[in-house]
C-alpha cells in the first residue's frame, strides 16, 4: 500500500470516527419526528387518563361486568386493563418511529463512509523517470530530498544482458550503465524539475566517465518513459548544451534514449548513502565530485 493511500484511509477513518463521536440516541429523539411522536402519546395518555376518571366516576352494573362486580373486573374495562393494549400500541408505534430516526442516523453515516470510500480510491497516478549520472550511491540523495518524490531506486538500465550483476555491469560487458529510477508524484513535482535537479549534479562534458569512474557503465543518461518526457529531455539538453558553450565550457555528451528494462541493483546499494554515510562520504570527495560540480555549475548546483 502506498503512503498516498495510508493517508487517505487514515483520514477516511477519521471522517467516520467524528461522525460516531457525533452520533448518540439524544440525538435521534430531538428530531422532528420524534417530537410529533412525543406530542402524541401525550394526548393518548390524556385520553387515557380520561377515560379512567369516567369509568370511576360510574356506577357500573352488573350487566357491565358479567364475570365479577369487584374494582379489578371494573377497572379491567377501563383503567389498568385498558392501558395494556394501549401501551402497546404506542410502543410499537415509537418503535417504528425510532427505527426510522435510527435508520436516517445511520443512513447517513453510511452515506459519509461510501463518500470517503469513493474519495480514497481517487489517488493520483505516480510517474517514473530515470537517470544516469555515474555512481548510482551519488545520484538517489539529490533525488530523495525533492518534495513530490516517493522513491529511489538504484539499478542498471541500457545494457543487453538480463538480469545482470553488479560485477557483470562493472566489467562494461553487459553494455548497461548505474541508474537511478525515481518515483515521483507530478502533481507535486514536475519532470522538468527533476531534469534541473540531473543536470547538476553530472558532468554532461565527459564521454563515458563520471568524476573517478571511467568506462560505459558510467556514462550520463536520460531514459525517457514517454513522449512527453522525451520532448522535455531534448528541450532541456538543448538549452544546457546553449549554457556550457556559451560559457566555454564543452560539448554536451549525455545520452538521450528511451527507457526499455530496468534491473534493481542488489540490496547494499540501495540508500548506501544512508547506511554508510562514513564510506559514502570518503568516496565522493575522494572522487573529486563536489569539486567538479562547483567548478561547473558554481552556485547555480542543485
Amino acid at each position: 500500500m502506498s503512503e498516498e493511500s495510508s493517508r487517505r484511509i487514515i483520514a477516511w477513518q477519521d471522517l467516520g470516527s467524528a461522525r460516531m463521536d457525533n452520533f448518540n440516541l439524544s440525538a435521534v429523539f430531538s428530531n422532528p419526528i420524534h417530537n410529533e411522536v412525543e406530542k402524541a402519546v401525550m394526548e393518548h395518555k390524556g385520553n387515557r387518563d380520561a377515560d379512567a376518571s369516567v369509568i370511576s366516576g360510574t356506577e357500573v352494573s352488573p350487566e357491565m361486568t358479567p364475570h365479577s362486580s369487584s374494582a379489578e373486573d371494573v377497572s379491567g374495562v377501563g383503567g389498568a386493563g385498558r392501558s395494556k393494549p394501549h401501551r402497546l400500541s404506542t410502543l410499537l408505534f415509537l418503535g417504528v418511529i425510532t427505527g426510522s430516526s435510527l435508520a436516517w442516523q445511520f443512513g447517513g453515516l453510511s452515506t459519509v463512509y461510501a463518500e470517503a470510500g469513493e474519495m480514497s480510491t481517487v489517488e493520483t497516478e505516480l510517474a517514473k523517470a530515470t537517470f544516469a549520472g555515474g555512481c548510482f550511491w551519488c545520484m538517489e540523495a539529490p533525488f530523495d530530498e525533492l518534495p513530490g518524490v516517493k522513491s529511489t531506486i538504484a539499478g542498471y538500465a541500457g545494457g543487453h544482458t538480463e538480469n545482470p550483476t553488479y560485477r557483470q555491469v562493472t566489467s562494461g560487458e553487459t553494455g548497461h550503465t548505474e541508474v537511478v529510477q525515481v518515483t515521483y508524484d507530478p502533481e507535486q513535482v514536475s519532470y522538468e524539475k527533476l531534469l534541473e535537479v540531473f543536470w547538476r549534479n553530472i558532468d554532461p562534458t565527459v564521454k563515458n566517465r563520471q568524476f573517478c569512474d571511467t568506462g560505459t557503465q558510467y556514462r550520463s543518461a536520460i531514459f525517457y518513459h514517454s513522449p512527453t518526457q522525451k520532448a522535455a529531455a531534448e528541450e532541456s539538453f538543448k538549452a544546457v548544451e546553449a549554457q556550457l558553450k556559451s560559457q566555454g565550457k564543452g560539448d554536451v555528451f549525455t545520452e538521450l534514449a528511451a527507457m526499455d528494462a530496468f534491473y534493481p541493483a542488489e540490496g547494499y546499494h540501495q540508500d548506501y548513502y544512508l547506511k554508510n554515510p562514513i564510506r559514502y562520504k570518503f568516496y565522493r570527495y575522494n572522487c573529486g565530485r563536489d569539486q567538479r560540480l562547483e567548478a561547473l555549475w558554481g552556485s547555480d548546483k542543485s
